[in-house]
């Protein structure tokens, strides 16, 4: 590409994102009418997911959740929820010493060094703090942690389909024309991402049927596969069999939203991560890539030619439900509320044979 050439394509793309961002503007003031529409304060815990720099809540419900009844009533101001999430970092003055506080959090083991907390003690009483992460210790990402109530687990990242449960429905059904897509919102940084850009590069070469979508660099464009930033994911999913899926890191139950957003629009996962995947998901339901070694290729090709991937496209609703119910963000936060554990399911509660049922 040349010089000119990359400079057009990046103003371009530029100006659609800010594009997208006035969309999603609308969208968001549209969902927040919805939500104190379809539910009531009344009863039930006020809770804000605070995170520095966002502010979609009310989006990120309605396409990150199933839509349905909570015990909690989600509020845009801190100031006036009993509990206060925060995502990756904790901000502890916008806390009240009263307010109970939850933190998830979502980042792999290399980059836990770019978001550390210290709690004060006078804003935020540890006894009223819960941690969820996949790493085996807060101390990794707290520089105080002693006396947190700590739950091991998934990170329970929101989903990143932007589908409403509405939207989902109209995938059902429609035709998957397109072999194997891949999404990736950088390939540079940190060792995984530098391993995801060789072998996507090896992988674009081999396959004629693969199309890679994610932002816009010099490193994306010189990819022969590479077809731009993807609008809205699943609308874009939803015309394929296969969605290459590389984590940033193959830590323990680093398990992003990742693989679930691809279930949930029925699209099979082809997933390079923690093998703890093997815990938590029926084998039927992705293909497991070891390494991103090129030996891999020729048998990942082998795979993708295959209709292996209707046992996910014609089961998508059954599926997303089962995600939702024990995967889900949303889900999980009304268990720590309650004061019930996080228990992630085994394989087995979803046995391929209620597959069987589901497409009966």
């Amino acid at each position: 590409m040349s010089p000119l050439s990359y400079l057009l394509k990046k103003h371009y793309y530029r100006h659609q994102d800010k594009r997208q961002a006035q969309v999603r503007q609308v969208e968001e003031e549209q969902f927040r009418q919805q939500y104190f529409a379809m539910f009531s304060p009344a009863g039930k815990t006020k809770v804000c997911t605070y995170q520095t720099g966002f502010s979609r809540h009310y989006t990120r419900f309605f396409t990150s959740s199933d839509a349905q009844e909570h015990s909690f009533f989600l509020v845009e101001d801190p100031a006036e929820a009993s509990v206060v999430v925060f995502i990756n970092t904790i901000d502890d003055s916008v806390l009240r010493p009263d307010q109970r506080a939850i933190l998830f959090f979502h980042e792999p083991l290399d980059y836990a060094h770019l978001y550390q907390s210290k709690i004060n003690e006078a804003r935020c009483e540890k006894s009223n703090l819960e941690v969820v992460s996949h790493l085996p210790s807060p101390s990794l990402f707290i520089k105080n942690p002693e006396g947190i109530a700590f739950h091991r687990s998934i990170p329970y990242v929101h989903f990143h389909h932007m589908a409403t449960p509405e939207q989902l429905k109209s995938i059902d059904g429609g035709p998957r024309t397109r072999q194997i897509c891949s999404m990736t919102s950088g390939l540079n940084g940190i060792p995984g991402y530098q391993k995801r850009a060789h072998f996507i590069k090896l992988f674009s070469e081999a396959n004629k049927g693969f199309d890679l979508f994610g932002r816009f660099s010099k490193q994306a464009a010189g990819i022969r596969a590479y077809r731009g930033p993807s609008k809205i994911k699943w609308k874009t999913i939803s015309e394929y069999k296969y969605n290459l899926v590389i984590e940033n890191s193959r830590d323990d139950f680093y398990i992003s939203e990742k693989i679930f957003d691809a279930l949930i629009c029925g699209c099979m996962p082809i997933y390079h991560g923690s093998d703890k995947i093997f815990e938590i998901l029926p084998k039927e339901w992705f293909y497991y890539l070891p390494t991103l070694e090129a030996s891999e290729i020729d048998r990942l090709n082998a795979f993708v030619a295959t209709d292996a991937y209707k046992v996910v496209a014609e089961n998508r609703a059954s599926i997303a439900r089962y995600i939702h119910e024990h995967f889900s963000f949303y889900g999980a936060l009304e268990k720590l509320l309650a004061r019930e554990p996080l228990v992630l399911p085994s394989p087995e509660s979803m046995h391929p044979t209620h597959l069987g049922e589901a497409r009966r």
